[in-house]
């Protein structure tokens, strides 16, 4: 069986990668879990001054699919799967103040990759592969 590879903030799992999102990003691309991206905020949206800066950090696309029990360290599922870009949970992105343009996929992500500025990194889990009733 193949393992599946699981995005992270520190310990805690938040989806494991390649999950379908249901999202886009501006541009039009399909996002899924795991999915490197970077955030616009829009200023003065629908003027003649209308401006878009990017944020000046990367962020993932992420689900609530898992829940770490910090006192005995226990993976359990939620019950629910809410996937949202990392930062802007509640928010709309491509709407009237933010966006979110793909930075890298997650078809090309490596178990131990890092990006610990932004906190977040992929590695397996046999844990949550049996819980979820095996890898992808």
């Amino acid at each position: 069986m193949e393992k599946s590879l699981y995005v992270y903030s520190g310990d805690r799992i938040l989806g494991r990668v390649g999950t379908p999102s249901g999202l886009t990003s501006f541009s039009g691309i399909e996002l899924f879990v795991g999915d490197i991206v970077q955030i616009w905020e829009g200023s003065k949206v629908g003027t003649k001054e209308e401006i878009w800066n990017p944020l000046r950090f990367f962020t993932a696309i992420v689900s609530t699919t898992f829940v770490t029990n910090y006192k005995n360290k226990k993976l359990s599922l939620s019950g629910e799967e809410d996937i949202f870009c990392m930062g802007l949970k509640g928010a709309t992105i491509n709407g009237h103040k933010w966006r979110v343009e793909l930075v890298k996929s997650h078809k090309y992500v490596v178990e131990g990759e890092n990006w610990g500025e932004w906190d977040f990194n992929y590695k397996y889990c046999e844990e949550a592969d049996k819980l979820l009733g095996g890898a992808e």
